[in-house]
């Protein structure tokens, strides 16, 4: 039996070879982060005016690395002028992997151990493995150290744990390399190039935008089997992040499924502490907008992320105070046809390049026109085929009996891991290299 410790030892050096290899110019600056926290950690403390204030600044470090590094292109673009700075001679700054991501495991990790929900991490090393654990590291989910603090000292190995994670892994790749790429080929084809879709006709960009929604579900979510599949390999138990949110009834629903430890960070770390829905309905109001305004900032430094987290807040007001007795009463198809509609909309903002070329596809989706036009896009029966596999994954319930006692029969396993495998990687070895759309985050 090998000592954890050796373990951990292990997986915190291939973990920090990983992140070197997909970002070394910024491997010291995740290291003296982390260094920098595990300082923080041993002068933090809820009963002393010091311990508050060192608190306060370890959020303030942190939120500010987050800032700098994926907002400072965007306002000196926007606001150069007006703060004396020329944005023509303004060097960009490159934003290293996965910062979204570990920055939102170094708060919790803060924000949980001043709340005394966890004890501080007196090993350098664990806290280290806890930050940099590859599988999640770039991309999430986002773990808090509750959730793996013992299996950090000592985990469960078993075939059986192994054989799981080699399940979850295939699914995974298999979303994204044999239903997002494809899909995200087609969503290419219609908005790459000028931008300009003035050639384009209504039923092309709906079918754009359509690809869109399928890619950006199975590219986020396969890599999120990814994830919980290496972690199960390692002995790790990682929580779920995505369940099935194109089945959700209303859009409330939607950010209960999709997303889920995002969801549920902005939950116990702004909305609660902001007061929930313990108080007035304005300020609850008020609460839902902050939650999504954040998560559109989170997403990108661009006014269509802003616009996208307001959207989504807005309809989440309007559904907690007006629609969602009203929304029992309808049938749940209509509800599920009606929230999928509202996220596609939604979907316009995220994908676009800038607010003009958000309004210019709506535009342009709402037109109706009667041309086809289709530039360099062929829809042959694996790309048709592609949709109905996604469709039917994104919108068929499967929850009878007999499909959960097949998904869980060993032959039935062997036989998906094997395919999808060896589909996977037959399709990566002949195409050109697509990084998962949440790597930019």
């Amino acid at each position: 039996m090998i000592p954890t410790r050796f373990k951990n030892f292990f997986l915190l050096i291939v973990s920090l070879l990983f992140y070197a290899y997909g970002s070394f110019d910024f491997l010291f600056t995740l290291l003296l982060s982390i260094f920098a926290d595990y300082l923080f950690s041993f002068l933090i403390s809820n009963k002393s005016k010091a311990g508050k204030v060192v608190f306060v600044f370890a959020l303030v470090f942190n939120i500010g690395l987050l800032g700098y590094f994926k907002y400072a292109n965007f306002f000196v673009n926007e606001f150069g002028s007006f703060l004396g700075l020329d944005p023509e001679s303004w060097v960009n700054v490159a934003l290293p992997l996965g910062i979204s991501f570990f920055v939102f495991h170094k708060i919790s990790y803060l924000v949980d151990m001043y709340r005394g929900k966890v004890q501080r991490i007196l090993n350098p090393f664990n806290y280290a493995l806890y930050i940099i654990l590859f599988p999640q590291l770039i991309a999430g989910p986002i773990v808090r150290y509750h959730q793996i603090a013992d299996q950090i000292q000592r985990r469960e190995h078993s075939f059986d744990k192994f054989f799981d994670g080699i399940y979850l892994f295939s699914i995974g790749l298999f979303m994204k390399v044999l239903i997002a790429d494809p899909l995200g080929a087609v969503h290419n084809e219609v908005f790459a190039g000028s931008g300009d879709l003035s050639a384009a006709s209504s039923s092309m960009v709906f079918l754009g935008l359509i690809a869109y929604a399928f890619q950006i579900y199975f590219d986020f979510a396969g890599y999120s089997k990814i994830a919980i599949g290496l972690g199960k390999m390692f002995g790790f138990e990682f929580p779920q992040n995505f369940n099935r949110p194109y089945l959700s009834t209303s859009v409330t629903e939607f950010w209960r499924r999709w997303h889920m430890t995002l969801s549920s960070f902005f939950r116990d770390y702004v909305y609660i502490p902001l007061g929930g829905n313990r108080v007035s309905n304005f300020n609850t109001a008020r609460n839902l907008l902050a939650v999504f305004l954040l998560t559109g900032i989170w997403h990108g430094a661009n006014w269509t992320f802003f616009l996208w987290g307001i959207y989504f807040g807005v309809l989440i007001i309007i559904e907690k105070f007006f629609l969602l007795k009203f929304s029992e009463k309808v049938p749940m198809l209509f509800s599920r046809f009606l929230t999928f509609f509202l996220v596609f909309i939604g979907w316009i903002l995220f994908q676009s390049n800038g607010i003009g070329a958000a309004v210019d596809t709506v535009l342009k989706l709402f037109s109706f026109d009667r041309t086809f036009y289709i530039p360099l896009l062929t829809l042959n029966y694996k790309v048709v085929l592609t949709f109905l596999i996604a469709a039917v994954v994104s919108f068929v319930p499967f929850k009878s009996d007999l499909f959960s006692r097949i998904e869980k029969n060993l032959y039935f396993r062997v036989f998906v891991i094997v395919f999808f495998l060896f589909n996977s990687f037959i399709s990566v070895s002949g195409s050109t290299f697509h990084p998962f759309l949440y790597f930019r985050f």
